[in-house]
């Protein structure tokens, strides 16, 4: 039985249900927002590759696992590239964790990524996400887009 899919009219809305789901390590819902395609695909920061959903679902499951920290993840959009049925975006999530063992809040992780999504009807879903750690010495853009759990003022 599949779950029911979160309407995300926007891209704006996928992309800040798809970084809220990775704060809570939210599998289920995390699930729901990628494309009905057999070629999804996810690298992640230390080059895994996972391709397909059973594949990511297990990959996510694992990471996911062994997450003990609360953390929030903040996007800085750098750039969109939209089409009428795809959307490129490339960003920066800042990742903050609260528990100072893990990593000190005013040393986040920062991460390049990049989120290719589709439009299928009016809901757009992740195609592809792609992430990478960023250079410690750039300093981090100011953010447009809010905390994935805030909304825009």
């Amino acid at each position: 039985m599949s779950l029911p899919k979160p309407l995300c009219d926007t891209i704006c809305e996928t992309e800040r249900a798809f970084s809220r789901t990775l704060e809570l390590c939210d599998l289920e819902t995390l699930m729901t927002l990628w494309a009905d395609d057999d070629d999804v695909s996810c690298i992640f920061a230390g080059g895994i590759r996972a391709s397909g959903h059973r594949d990511i679902r297990r990959t996510f499951s694992t990471l996911f696992a062994g997450a003990n920290v609360s953390q929030r993840i903040y996007s800085v959009m750098l750039q969109l590239r939209q089409q009428p049925n795809l959307a490129i975006l490339s960003l920066e999530y800042k990742i903050v964790c609260d528990s100072p063992a893990t990593l000190h809040p005013t040393n986040p992780l920062r991460l390049n990524v990049t989120n290719i999504l589709v439009r299928n009807g009016t809901a757009w879903r992740v195609f592809a996400h792609h992430s990478s750690a960023a250079p410690e010495d750039v300093p981090i853009p100011v953010p447009c887009v809010a905390p994935s759990h805030e909304s825009v003022h």
